[in-house]
């Protein structure tokens, strides 16, 4: 994956629970893994209605500013698929509820840094397979 920001974290969701990763970053800007107080309520939430009526999983990239207190702003789609869902602007309603440890220099929080944030969308049930239809 391309990186666009100092550390990328993708964030998952399955079923009714959620799990955010983080992959090893020479400068990331925190060494927490965003977290909301109910991320898989919150993706619940925005998840876009035609794709859980259709019971469709998505992905989108938006690459944000990571704010002093650790939250993010600015956010903006890099991409979704598939496109015309609104997965793209799910995810950037979901990063209102990121929270991560801000970067720091000289042990002091700085806003400004660049972050790309890979989130994927599974739906709520699962997806039969074609061997079960």
């Amino acid at each position: 994956m391309r990186k666009m920001g100092l550390a990328s974290f993708l964030v998952f969701v399955a079923g009714c629970g959620a799990a955010a990763q983080t992959p090893n970053s020479a400068d990331p800007p925190s060494n927490q893994q965003p977290h909301s107080a109910n991320l898989a309520d919150e993706m619940a939430r925005v998840y876009p209605i035609r794709a859980r009526d259709l019971n469709m999983s998505g992905r989108a990239v938006i690459h944000c500013v990571l704010t002093e207190v650790g939250g993010v702003d600015g956010c903006k789609v890099v991409s979704e698929e598939p496109q015309g869902f609104g997965f793209g602007d799910a995810a950037v309603q979901l990063s209102k509820s990121f929270r991560m440890k801000a970067k720091t220099e000289n042990g002091k929080p700085v806003a400004g840094a660049g972050i790309t944030i890979p989130v994927a969308f599974r739906p709520a049930r699962p997806v039969p397979s074609p061997a079960a239809q």
